[in-house]
Formats: C-alpha cells, structure tokens, sequence
C-alpha cells in the first residue's frame, strides 16, 4: 500500500483534488459533467492496474525474488492488469470526448471503436497470442491485434484534435484552447512513454486533464448563473420596483392614512418588506427557503389588496413549505397574475405546492381571461420576464417552468426536484376580499 501511493503520488493527489472539487459542487447540475461519476473511478482503476502490471513485472525480473516468485500467480495477475489498463485508458479518453461534444447529436457511434477493443481484449486470454500473452516467466509479449488500444486511443487524439479546431473556428477560444492543451499532452505523454523517454506519466496526464476540464465546466456554469441572477438584477429594477409601482403603494397608503390608520401601518411595514427583500435578492445567488419567497409575496398582496377598487381573492393549497427555491421566483408570478392575468374587477388567485414522484410541484393560477389569444412564445414575454425565472430555475435547481393560458386564465406550474425532509407541510387559511 505504502509503495502504490508513493508511486501514485501525483495521480492520487489530483483525483483527490477533483473529488474534493466535485463535493464541493455536489448540488450543482451540469448536464456536460454527468459522465465524471464514471471518470474518476476509472481514473483510480487505471492507477491501480498500470501499478500492479509495474509491480508484477519488477519481482519477476528481480534476480533474488525470482527464485521464490510464484510465475503462475503473477501471470494471471499481470494478465488481468494488463486488460484493465488497455480497456480502462481509452474509456477515459472517450468519456472525457462526449464530455467535450455533449451538443452533438449521434456522439455516441464514437464508441464504435470502443466496444471492438473491450470484445478483443476480454476475450484475449482465448485467442492465445493473437493479442496478447504473458509467458511462464512473466514477460509480455504483444500480438498482432495487441495495437488496438494504441490504434483507438490515436482515433480519440485525433477526435480530441478536431474538436479543438472546430471550437477555435467558432469563436470559443478557451475551451477551445484548453481541449488542444488535453490532446497535447496525452499524445506526447504517450509518444514519449512509447518511446521509453519517460514511464509512469500518462496516468498523472489523464488525471490532470480530467480535473482541468471539470474545473472549467463549473466556472462556466457558474458565469451563466450569475449572467441569469445579473438579468434578474436588471430585470427586477426595470420591471418590478417601478417608480410608477412605488407612487402608487406611496399613494394607497397616503389614502389610508385619512380613513383606516391601521391598514395604512400594515402598508407601511408591507412595503417595507418589499423593497428590503427585492434589494438582498439582487446579491442572492444561492437558493432560499419557499417560506421566505412566500412572505415576499404575501407582502406584495397586502399592496395589491389595499386598493380596494378589485376584488381580489387568494387562495393557498400548501401541502408542502419546506423547501428552498430560486429567490424572485414566487412573487413575480404573483404579481404577472395580478397585473395581467385577472381583470380589473378582480377575481381569484390559487397558489398551491405539493410533492409528487419526487417532485416538488409549484402552481400559481387565476381565473380571469388574460391568458385567451397569445401563443406559449408570446406568454414568456409577458410583464415580468418568465423566461428569466425559468433559466434561473434551471441553472440554480434544474428545475422547469410550464406555463398554459385561456379562457379560465394562466397557469404556470414550477417543477423542482424533492429538496424536502419529507415532512407535512402548514396550512395557511385562504384571505382575501
């Protein structure tokens, strides 16, 4: 055990810098990185056989050891290790190629190479010498179909190669850079190991090159996330805290102020609420409980059902409260029903959470007719920018956002996974006019 690590130093440190890297991001879903659960144990499988092959070969080439080796034990474990190392390495290889071509559509015929490597060498110890065999004395003699996995790891190269160029020709200068430094370097690791110029070097090569790429995939998720929270930022000061919006809460509540004195107070605080939520949501890029969104809302409501010339009812059906959403995810929705999905005589809102299949389920509907005469594309461009809320739901909880509309008014359900502790959810008694 002492010998593997100290001579995988370099390779165990970086696989476990790449663990490290991806707990760290555990709750962050990139559908480029979905292949990595299945890199980093290869990467290991790849240390521990091309270790065992080196270990194996040096006993029996050792002229003091080679009088008490077991010849039988160590060539059926140096035939072992060395199928894993020829099957493991271009996985690796290949899985990092759909990690870096995940847009295109039938990627997955570069496995076709792939699948006649593994048939050829788990099939190996049957056909005799015709790819490989390890003698009575532990030596490694290569047969003809033995150059496979270097024919198919040359084919990924020169895929690796191509990507490269085509993401440069496309304007993506750093993922375009950082796939050729990837190819670079496996092929010259490779060509010099072939070339017994340096030995022991390709896992330490692959392994960087894995976490380099994974690395690069969360700063990119992470800059989309943050240019969508940046749209919100925009979009909430453009859209929602309106000056008009402001004048007229300021004007509602001067109104109370000479006929309920109360109310007017209840305003104030509402209001108060409002703006504070709105001004730390614009810093917030982590989710927050729906609690939290909820009383946003209700906040806002209070407003909206302090002008007394609609009649608005509110309705809750919250079967489940105990989970945690994008921040201004709630409220704008809300409010897109009050603005433009009930009509001016008022009507009611429904808002409504349930678990399902694993699912929390969201719902905010109205019964006006707002909704009648606009298509689904027409729809997400209403008010408050829904196509907004669903990238956000999307980068930050891969959640989805379905929104229908006609003559019973919109509906638009939110879908995000169960992040719950399965606990019953609180009842809130319905309020309105």
């Amino acid at each position: 055990m002492k010998d593997f690590v100290i001579s995988n130093y370099i390779s165990l440190m970086i696989i476990i810098s790449l663990l490290l890297v991806m707990f760290l991001n555990r709750r962050v879903k990139i559908p480029e990185a979905k292949a990595y659960p299945v890199i980093v144990p290869a990467l290991f499988l790849y240390c521990v056989s091309s270790y065992i092959n080196d270990w194996s070969s040096a006993i029996t080439e050792d002229p003091v050891l080679r009088q008490t080796a077991d010849f039988a034990f160590h060539v059926k474990l140096r035939t072992i290790a060395s199928i894993t190392s020829y099957v493991v390495l271009p996985l690796i290889t290949l899985l990092q190629i759909f990690v870096i071509i995940s847009g295109i559509r039938r990627k997955h015929l570069l496995a076709i190479p792939y699948v006649f490597l593994v048939i050829i060498y788990l099939t190996s110890p049957l056909t005799g010498s015709l790819v490989f065999r390890i003698s009575d004395t532990n030596s490694f003699q290569r047969g003809p179909l033995g150059y496979t996995p270097f024919i198919v790891n040359i084919f990924y190269l020169l895929v690796l190669l191509i990507s490269s160029i085509a993401l440069l020709a496309k304007g993506e200068q750093t993922r375009g850079i950082l796939v050729f430094f990837i190819f670079q370097s496996l092929a010259v690791t490779a060509y010099l190991e072939y070339r017994n110029f340096i030995a022991g070097m390709l896992d330490e090569i692959a392994s960087l090159s894995v976490l380099l790429y994974y690395y690069y995939l969360v700063n990119v998720y992470q800059g989309k996330m943050k240019d969508a929270l940046s749209d919100t930022r925009i979009m909430m000061l453009q859209e929602q805290i309106r000056p008009h919006f402001i004048f007229n809460s300021l004007g509602i509540i001067r109104s109370l102020m000479k006929r309920d004195k109360d109310r007017a107070i209840e305003s104030i605080d509402a209001f108060s609420d409002y703006l504070k939520f709105h001004v730390n949501s614009l810093k917030a890029y982590e989710l927050i409980p729906f609690e939290k969104e909820l009383s946003h809302s209700q906040a806002y409501l209070t407003l909206a059902l302090s002008d007394t010339r609609r009649a608005i009812d509110i309705r809750y059906d919250l079967g489940v409260m105990d989970f945690r959403i994008p921040p201004l995810t709630l409220e704008p929705l809300v409010e897109n029903s009050i603005k433009h999905g009930l009509p001016d005589t008022g009507g009611v809102l429904l808002i409504k959470t349930e678990q399902k299949n694993g699912q929390i389920i969201l719902t905010v509907s109205d019964n006006g007719s707002g909704g009648s005469g606009h298509t689904a594309r027409e729809l997400e461009h209403l008010g408050v920018g829904l196509e907004n809320i669903r990238k956000r739901l999307e980068y930050m909880c891969k959640g989805t956002m379905k929104i229908t509309a006609g003559d019973t008014g919109y509906t638009v359900e939110i879908t995000i996974p169960d992040n719950s502790p399965k606990q019953e959810g609180k009842r809130i008694e319905n309020f309105g006019s």
